[in-house]
């Protein structure tokens, strides 16, 4: 399997002969005529094969579906500040189940976080519009 900063196959193919990492501005051009331009966002692990991502100017992460006749074209060269190319995983040592139930309030990605636009990772939690702070939720185990 061929691999080019965590993404695979044909993507890491594409990627590697446009000699483009995370961070650069590039422009995919998809067979059916479609064009989308934005920063290359390192491959994350839920991201499904065969797609590359790219956030684009409005600040918003979008995953195109490359086939085979698609193109990506560099723009200018770019920098992320933090480990480009790494795919984000989990361990399995990380993820332990709770050992009694928990009940959990969700009030939405963006009430409860707050997103580097040059990575695309959530950060710290952020004021929400009823003045509940995510990070100092109380919660009360039964």
């Amino acid at each position: 399997m061929e691999e080019y900063f965590g993404y695979t196959d044909l993507v890491a193919r594409k990627l590697a002969e446009a000699r483009v990492r995370p961070g650069d501005l590039i422009e995919v051009a998809r067979e059916d005529g479609a064009t989308f331009r934005g920063m290359l966002m390192p491959k994350d692990e839920f991201s499904a094969p065969g797609v590359v991502v790219i956030k684009l100017d409005n600040g918003y992460n979008v995953g195109v579906r490359l086939g085979p006749k698609a193109t990506v074209r560099l723009l200018s060269r770019g920098e992320l500040t933090s480990h480009p190319g790494e795919p984000v995983s989990l361990s399995e040592t990380e993820v332990r189940p709770p050992q009694r139930k928990v009940m959990i309030l969700g009030t939405g990605g963006t009430i409860a976080s707050r997103v580097d636009y040059e990575t695309g990772a959530p950060l710290h939690g952020r004021q929400g519009a009823g003045g509940v702070r995510a990070r100092d939720v109380q919660v009360r185990l039964r």
